[in-house]
């Protein structure tokens, strides 16, 4: 929980671990690339810049114990040049143009229970749980003055969010993928979903797929493309 673990995967039938590094007496709550940089916020209110130029020896560049306003951060998202944090309430906004001083642009509070989050060009998705169970946007055209948009109920716990574009995809658990329209960030609407998964916790896109699962199965998302509702391209119990 406390390490970060480099794995060479470049032969993916024999994956190997080249080196695992303890950054941390917390627990890792997530992982962001850009360029060559890792940012990793942990549960002991740190954010880890990590520099892996050279993969097999990452360095840590800069680390901020109880600075940079981090506390209990769960999850990160990176566009452009900002780096986009949560915790359970709170919105952090970064700018990390200089990789080893992050720099605090503004905090604000906007959730009651945030799970995950997705940034994407003027606005951030977050998918809130424990009984919220909701779908909340933030315009963050204005990084200095973030501004609450619109929200759509979830009916049961969220898990995952990912976004393309102007839509948003979501691992709504016992619902299935959901697939949100956000073209109007006032108006979030229902574009479809795939709800035949037991129990959808985390999926990836990729080149108008979503894999996820429990079972694994792999979605062809059609709405990417403007088709209509995803259907089932092959299920594989896990």
């Amino acid at each position: 929980n406390n390490e970060l673990l480099v794995i060479n995967v470049q032969d993916p039938l024999n994956p190997d671990l080249v080196n695992h590094v303890s950054i941390t007496t917390g627990t890792i709550s997530d992982i962001a690339f850009v360029d060559n940089f890792l940012f990793l916020p942990t549960t002991n209110n740190e954010l880890f810049v990590m520099d892996i130029t050279h993969p097999e020896t990452p360095v840590v560049l800069a680390s901020a114990p109880g600075n940079w306003g981090i506390r209990n951060v769960v999850r990160v998202s990176i566009y452009q040049s900002y780096l986009y944090a949560i915790d359970a309430t709170n919105l952090y906004i970064y700018d990390i143009q200089n990789k080893s001083e992050p720099n605090l642009v503004k905090s604000n509070t906007f959730f009651s229970h945030a799970q995950d989050i997705a940034a994407f060009n003027e606005y951030i998705s977050v998918i809130e749980s424990a009984g919220v169970n909701k779908l909340t946007l933030v315009n963050v055209k204005a990084k200095s003055n973030p501004s609450p948009a619109g929200s759509l109920n979830l009916n049961i716990g969220a898990h995952k969010i990912e976004v393309k574009g102007t839509k948003v995809y979501i691992a709504n658990g016992g619902a299935g993928l959901r697939i949100i329209d956000v073209q109007d960030l006032f108006e979030p609407q229902d574009e479809g979903s795939y709800a035949t998964i037991p129990n959808l916790w985390s999926f990836a896109l990729q080149d108008g797929f979503a894999y996820g699962g429990l079972p694994l199965t792999a979605l062809a998302v059609r709405a990417i493309s403007g088709e209509g509702a995803p259907r089932s391209c092959v299920s594989h119990p896990a």
